[in-house]
């Protein structure tokens, strides 16, 4: 019997890589199929959820009713936490310094990198810059979901 894992923001960028990763049964959950990480009911039925995908304050609010409903979750995070930013950049901020306080208190795994150094955070902040490859990265996700499988 196989767990079933869900993957936010699964259609591009960082989460389409974690999402083909993964072996099945795997769902995908992204705007662009009609889930909206603002409204997370649609996680009953999943064994474990990460939380990739960001929309303002939708990843905690995802990872408070993963918790909830006792689903594992394990939030991807961003070095934003560490910049400086200006207004336009506040609320993500905020929002990934609340994922990643929550994450902590009820034991939530939080990985986090940088940002490419192309990235415009990036001037301003080079000490976000990171050097880690998608690979690479990829395989922290695969690798902390492995821990949690051997532990179920």
């Amino acid at each position: 019997m196989g767990v079933t894992v869900g993957v936010t923001g699964h259609r591009r960028g960082f989460g389409k890589y974690i999402f083909d990763s993964l072996p099945e049964p795997k769902k995908g959950f992204s705007l662009s199929n009609g889930y909206n990480i603002n409204q997370p009911f649609w996680i009953r039925g999943l064994d474990c959820i990460i939380n990739n995908a960001e929309d303002g304050w939708g990843q905690i609010e995802l990872a408070i009713k993963a918790h909830e409903l006792n689903i594992h979750c394990i939030n991807i995070g961003s070095l934003i936490t560490d910049a400086n930013v200006t207004n336009k950049h506040m609320v993500a901020k905020q929002a990934k310094l609340a994922l990643r306080a929550f994450s902590k208190e009820v034991g939530q795994p939080y990985l986090t990198w940088g940002f490419l150094e192309w990235h415009e955070l990036a001037e301003n902040n080079p000490h976000i810059v990171t050097t880690i490859t998608v690979n690479d990265a990829v395989k922290e996700v695969s690798d902390e979901y492995e821990r949690w499988l051997a532990l179920i």
